[in-house]
């Protein structure tokens, strides 16, 4: 239940960037749908990270023995933000780029 409600917002936002691709492959100007594209293709890449690192700080958190659990929560978002935190970085800052540049557009 952790994931299911953040995840229904990302999809939800998600699915209303899919419209707006869609509206601007029917105004047929190649830079928007490439700009369009690759906006989509980064937001839908970021959820995929942030979902799975979801899923991992969860099952660290299942596997720790120790009684606290904020203690086993926070050394479980330190593990696993240590291991995925150059692609967790990458993904938001192209997001960032994307979407200043989008909204320039």
């Amino acid at each position: 239940m952790a994931i299911v409600i953040p995840s229904f917002f990302y999809f939800g936002l998600l699915g209303s960037y899919l419209w707006q691709f869609g509206m601007v492959i029917l105004s047929g100007h190649w830079r928007g749908i490439a700009m369009d594209l690759l906006f989509v293709i980064a937001y839908t890449v970021l959820i995929y990270c942030a979902t799975m690192t979801a899923f991992q700080i969860i099952n660290v958190v299942q596997k720790n023995r120790s009684v606290y659990y904020f203690s086993k929560w926070f050394k479980s978002v330190k593990r696993v933000m240590k291991a995925h935190w150059l692609s967790l970085s990458v993904v938001t800052g192209a997001y960032v780029v994307l979407w200043s540049m989008f909204s320039l557009i």
